[in-house]
């Protein structure tokens, strides 16, 4: 048996799919809480 998970991002105004060419995953802190933010280009 094998177990296979795909993550795909999707463009939240138009809900087309982003491409993994065009994405960008920033992490920043602020105040000591860690933030992730997945942007599009």
């Amino acid at each position: 048996m094998a177990r296979r998970e795909v993550t795909q991002f999707y463009d939240d105004l138009d809900h087309s799919q982003i491409p993994e060419d065009q994405l960008e995953v920033v992490r920043f802190s602020v105040n000591g809480q860690n933030y992730l933010i997945d942007l599009s280009r």
